[in-house]
Formats: structure tokens, sequence, C-alpha cells
């Protein structure tokens, strides 16, 4: 169908005209967005890494 999704945090969303578009007040803070929209251009597939490169499992696993 031509859509695509993507998240924003962090820093994007500490932005003033995001905030305002939202509606959040001074004491409210978003801490994700999710954007869906039309795919315009695909970025290249991007291989996820190995879970056995970044965790270690010690003892009997349950």
């Amino acid at each position: 169908m031509g859509y695509g999704t993507a998240l924003t945090s962090g820093k994007a969303l500490k932005s003033n005209c995001l905030r305002d578009s939202l509606g959040l007040r001074l004491t409210e803070r978003a801490i994700c967005f999710l954007n869906v929209g039309t795919v315009e251009s695909k970025r290249p597939f991007k291989p996820r890494p190995n879970e056995n490169q970044f965790v270690n499992v010690w003892g009997n696993p349950a």
C-alpha cells in the first residue's frame, strides 16, 4: 500500500513546534512519537546484529 512508519524519540521531541502541536503542558513530555505516512524512498536494508554479540547467558537458562 506504500505506507511506512518511523519512531521519533530523544532530542526531536523537545522541539517547541512538536510540543505545541501535541498540546503538551510544561509539566508534560512525550517519550516517543510514531510517524505513519507514504514512503517516498526506501532506505537500504541494514541487517540487525546477532543477539549473541551483546547478550551473555550465565548458568542454566530456565
